[in-house]
């Protein structure tokens, strides 16, 4: 709801069948659904070109390479934290 800037409330209510919604309702819904979808896609994709960088480089010449903490950096392959958006474009 949040994404697709729709009221919570008429989610909610749609998902409980209290209310039908309409078909533009619906429409932005599924094209921000569909949006999401491929944004986690392309970071999981990034995800991994970066784990197969730091199996040839190593972690800590990684993270410099990119100027980011080399804590964090481990943190994102372990899936404990979300990679940056400026991270994605310099790869």
């Amino acid at each position: 709801a949040k994404a697709a800037h729709v009221e919570r409330t008429k989610v909610h209510r749609m998902l409980q069948g209290v209310s039908k919604g309409n078909v533009e309702l619906w429409s932005k819904l599924l094209k921000c659904a569909q949006d999401l979808e491929q944004n986690r896609k392309r970071e999981s994709e990034t995800v991994e070109l970066l784990r197969e960088r730091c199996r040839i480089d190593g972690v800590r010449a990684v993270a410099q390479q990119f100027n980011m903490d080399p804590r964090h950096l481990s943190a994102v392959l372990k899936g404990k934290r979300r990679l940056k958006q400026n991270i994605e474009v310099e790869l």
